[in-house]
């Protein structure tokens, strides 16, 4: 049974670009100010795909992968839906492309928006160099860093060492004025 469940899930697998590619249209056709992108909306179908994922082992081999795929789907929706924004602008490209496949579909006049959206990806272009160019010169220099020098460390350890030694030595002998002296 779970010979055939791992086969099936296999050969399932081979629709995985086609999964990642609905689901990125999915996440694109959702608004972006929709309760969807929210973060109770995140957290509400992280949990249902745990729940889910735990139920497809109880289930038979074909609904099981069936399910498990379905998890899938939706794994690959939340990171196109739930993308956080940073300082990083490496996504820009995505997100313009998207943008601008919208407006090409709405547009009466394909020519002109078309080089509307070329002299705009022009300029994000260079504006993204710019912005990776000043982050590197931000960014502090980096050090090489310097290898260890065994014979300093070896000298302070055995110094320490020989030290600690003579202080213990030196303790003993001083607790002989606390031992009972014996009559004669």
């Amino acid at each position: 049974m779970a010979d055939k469940k791992s086969l099936l899930n296999m050969l399932a697998s081979i629709a995985d670009p086609e999964l990642r590619k609905l689901a990125e249209r999915i996440a694109a056709s959702i608004p972006e100010d929709s309760w969807l992108r929210s973060d109770v909306a995140e957290r509400l179908i992280g949990a249902l795909k745990g729940w889910i994922e735990s139920q497809a082992g109880s289930l038979g081999p074909i609904t099981g992968v069936a399910v498990e795929k379905i998890s899938d789907l939706m794994d690959f929706a939340t990171s196109n839906l739930y993308e956080k924004d940073s300082s990083d602008i490496s996504g820009w490209m995505n997100k313009f492309l998207t943008a601008a496949q919208k407006r090409m579909a709405a547009t009466d006049d394909p020519s002109g928006e078309c080089q509307k959206i070329e002299l705009e990806f022009d300029l994000l272009q260079r504006l993204a160099k710019v912005i990776e160019e000043k982050k590197k010169e931000g960014a502090p220099p980096t050090q090489p860093s310097k290898p260890i020098d065994w014979r300093y460390w070896k000298g302070k350890l055995t110094a320490l060492d020989t030290s600690t030694g003579e202080a213990i030595r030196n303790f003993r002998r001083s607790q002989g004025w606390l031992r009972p002296r014996r009559s004669r």
